[in-house]
């Protein structure tokens, strides 16, 4: 295309992204590659840990579609309920649905996930970051905590990392919310 890149092999360059901040700060992290943010966002949640992925608009059909319509970006539980009652249970099913068949059932946000689910997003990449609406913090786990006070102990390190975070900012929590992932990625 008659873009220029910056880099001349967006894979290649995400690899030493990827390894630098796994030899220097010790901690893994996907990378997703796209032509908008939604398609690098999308393959960045593709298999973990320590991946670089790839969804180009030709790839959508391939490695987007066949996936479930709950792992569309944007598509919560409820519009899940929606989708399933009109039949519609992959992404691909969801790219191939008559978009006005969705906007009667959910409205404009209808059409935002028939947009998302054919790869369209006209949103860009903002150079200035937005005010934070929460602070977390999370770390993945060399080997699984198998005991109470080794699970006690990474809650602790991150609540404290989270609260420092907060009194930096000058805010305040209103909800606290863990999460926890096993070793096969599921909650």
């Amino acid at each position: 295309s008659g873009t220029q890149r910056i880099y001349p092999d967006p894979v290649e360059i995400a690899h030493t992204i990827k390894d630098s901040i796994r030899d220097q700060l010790g901690f893994t992290v996907n990378v997703g590659i796209g032509e908008n943010k939604l398609l690098a966002k999308m393959a960045s949640d593709f298999e973990k840990p320590n991946k670089v992925h790839t969804l180009f608009k030709n790839e959508i059909p391939k490695k987007m579609w066949p996936l479930p319509v709950s792992d569309l970006y944007g598509c919560g539980r409820s519009s899940v309920q929606v989708l399933k009652t009109l039949e519609i249970n992959t992404i691909g099913d969801l790219a191939k649905a008559n978009p006005e068949i969705l906007r009667s059932h959910l409205k404009s946000h209808g059409i935002g996930l028939w947009e998302y689910a054919n790869g369209i997003d006209a949103s860009t990449v903002e150079p200035i970051q937005a005010a934070a609406k929460g602070v977390g913090n999370s770390h993945t786990l060399s080997k699984d905590a198998t005991t109470k006070e080794e699970a006690y102990a990474v809650l602790l390190t991150l609540a404290d990392s989270v609260s420092q975070r907060l009194r930096k900012a000058g805010m305040y929590a209103s909800m606290v919310s863990v999460e926890i992932k096993y070793s096969t990625f599921k909650f």
